[in-house]
């Protein structure tokens, strides 16, 4: 294993860790009320949903970025390899001139 991913690996343990121990130690219900009812539910389950949606919400924000980069990396690409075959042909123009 790289040491990224082992990096990785213990920032997610932790973080799991701290959310055990939030859950722990929030265990009081709060009245969720919604459109369509109400529910209790333990603080810290709330809190989680509201960074679940959080991180779900950042990823669909972040892929049409993502998207749109990797479309301009494509039309990039296909121009160097353009320019490429160009700059060859004309070095090989050249080189017939020279002699």
């Amino acid at each position: 294993m790289t040491m990224t991913r082992i990096f990785y690996l213990l920032v997610a343990l932790l973080v799991a860790v701290i959310g055990i121990l939030f859950h722990v130690r929030n265990r009081q219900t709060v009245a969720l009320d919604y459109f369509a009812g109400k529910l209790d539910v333990e603080v810290s389950l709330v809190a989680v949903g509201a960074l679940a949606l959080g991180v779900a919400l950042g990823l669909v924000a972040m892929a049409s970025i993502v998207f749109g980069l990797k479309q301009e990396l494509r039309r990039l690409k296909r121009r160097q390899q353009i320019t490429t075959r160009e700059l060859d042909s004309l070095r090989a123009l050249t080189a017939k001139d020279v002699t």
